[in-house]
């Protein structure tokens, strides 16, 4: 999995002078005395030096964006497949579906496998968690994982880490990966962990990393080695980045817009038959046909909700996409046609989320209806049993 001392330790990318562009670059003579103290096996200097594109994410929010070959984040899952560690699964509560990766059923599953659910603190504060463990359990069974525990965390808030924290701690001598799609939460995990699974004697023997962390994709690059004792490592992997997540085409500015910093408020919205609602200019639901009804909207605080009627919907987006219904902004590159359409018709008597991967979700729930979604041609829609 490679050492530490040659790698970043906030993105775990190799060290290199050649391209200020590209992760791992530092300047020239700093990487000489890090390969002249390699050579004297002195790694000591290198314990605390992040490279340039680390430094402008954790002091300015700024980001490059670096994507991870399937091919490579597969032959990492490999490598890790044929060791008895412990894996721990990191999936996004808010973004279940989007975080959500077939290929760690298809090569893990013979693994000891944690499943952490992260950013608990996101959903609202009447949220059954037995019902919502069971609904998790649920669908991990559903798509091939039956795993030894299911933990209810908060990495940012540092909820339920310490329950975490003796649970790995039972799983003496054995290596830890962590896995998982972008943005999930796993770098910000292990800076939480890590301090907690280092026992006093380690302590004088290592100095943790501080990964970097943003809510930008592919922060990390490489696989990062985190030392516990002498014989066991947290290992921090690169995530896949979904291409399917609406996030994932956004610019800096509106990626802040649609990604929730605190606990969501839901937002319930009374239509009736004929009536449209915007999600600023990123998505579009049709209310068709059914009785006056409830939905009930999960989505960023900050993402704005529009309501007109279905018969004004076309010229309002025609005449206000990027000014009244933004996010997206002028600066996003990617074209943001609405032009995937989805219809979607609900039974009476059923509680339905309308998931749209990377941005969030809303739920209808007893009535039956007819409804249109429209979004970009890229993103994943899906629907599935309410999940609160």
């Amino acid at each position: 999995m490679g050492s530490i001392t040659s790698k970043c330790n906030g993105c775990g990318a190799i060290f290199q002078a050649n391209d200020e562009l590209l992760p791992g670059y530092i300047p020239i003579d700093l990487l000489k005395q890090l390969e002249n103290d390699n050579k004297d096996n002195n790694s000591a200097s290198s314990k605390k030096i992040i490279c340039k594109r680390c430094h402008r994410i954790k002091n300015y929010n700024e980001v490059l964006k670096v994507t991870l070959h399937e091919e490579k984040f597969i032959d990492i899952i490999k490598q890790i497949a044929n060791r008895s560690g412990l894996v721990l699964y990191v999936i996004d509560i808010f973004d279940f579906e989007g975080s959500w990766l077939e290929q760690i059923p298809e090569y893990l599953s013979n693994n000891s496998i944690y499943i952490v659910v992260n950013k608990m603190d996101l959903l609202p504060k009447n949220v059954n968690k037995q019902n919502l463990r069971l609904w998790i359990k649920n669908e991990l069974t559903t798509r091939g994982i039956i795993p030894e525990k299911i933990s209810l965390i908060s990495a940012l808030k540092q909820w339920e880490i310490e329950d975490l924290a003796k649970s790995i701690s039972l799983q003496k001598g054995k290596n830890i990966y962590v896995v998982g799609a972008t943005n999930v939460g796993k770098s910000t995990l292990i800076n939480r962990l890590a301090p907690i699974l280092l026992d006093n004697r380690s302590q004088k023997l290592f100095d943790l990393p501080d990964i970097t962390t943003s809510i930008y994709s592919g922060t990390t690059v490489e696989t990062l080695k985190i030392p516990i004792n002498e014989h066991v490592a947290i290992y921090d992997t690169p995530g896949i980045v979904k291409k399917d997540r609406l996030t994932e085409i956004f610019c800096p500015k509106c990626l802040q817009i649609v990604t929730p910093k605190k606990r969501i408020n839901p937002r319930i919205y009374q239509l009736n038959d004929q009536q449209t609602l915007f999600f600023g200019g990123i998505l579009r639901l049709d209310y068709i046909s059914g009785d006056k009804q409830s939905f009930v909207c999960y989505f960023s605080n900050d993402v704005n909700i529009h309501r007109t009627k279905l018969l004004n919907a076309d010229s309002i987006y025609n005449d206000h996409a990027k000014e009244l219904l933004t996010p997206p902004c002028n600066s996003c590159e990617a074209d943001f046609q609405l032009n995937q359409i989805l219809n979607i018709d609900i039974l009476a008597n059923t509680e339905i989320d309308i998931v749209i991967s990377g941005l969030g979700w809303i739920t209808v729930k007893n009535t039956k209806a007819k409804i249109k979604i429209h979004a970009p041609k890229s993103v994943q829609i899906s629907t599935r049993t309410a999940l609160i």
